[in-house]
């Protein structure tokens, strides 16, 4: 998908990364997506590094998230499915194109 849609240079497969590594990637990345599948999950600690960089943040409306973003005002938070992800995306890019 990602050579079908030219996105070569604009998506990073990386593997496991340390802790370290880890921050350095979300802190020089644009936006923060974080989907998640089962309530029982907590909070990430990139969730915390990204809310601390002030940078956009589209995550499920499930567990503890809802708990740390303000919905339309510290991320966007959504139902699990791929068409609000794709609208999420899409308005975040929209608006940084404005700002240009």
């Amino acid at each position: 998908m990602i050579n079908k849609f030219g996105l070569k240079d604009k998506v990073i497969f990386t593997g496991y990364l340390n802790k370290e590594k880890t921050q350095e990637f979300l802190l020089a990345s644009d936006i923060l997506i974080q989907p998640r599948k089962y309530s029982n999950e907590g909070a990430s600690a990139s969730l915390a590094t990204t809310l601390f960089s002030g940078k956009p943040i589209i995550a499920s409306d499930i567990g503890g998230f809802s708990e740390y973003i303000i919905n339309g005002i510290t991320g966007i938070l959504i139902k699990n499915n791929m068409k609000e992800y794709e609208e999420a995306i899409n308005m975040l890019y929209k608006d940084t194109k404005k700002r240009e």
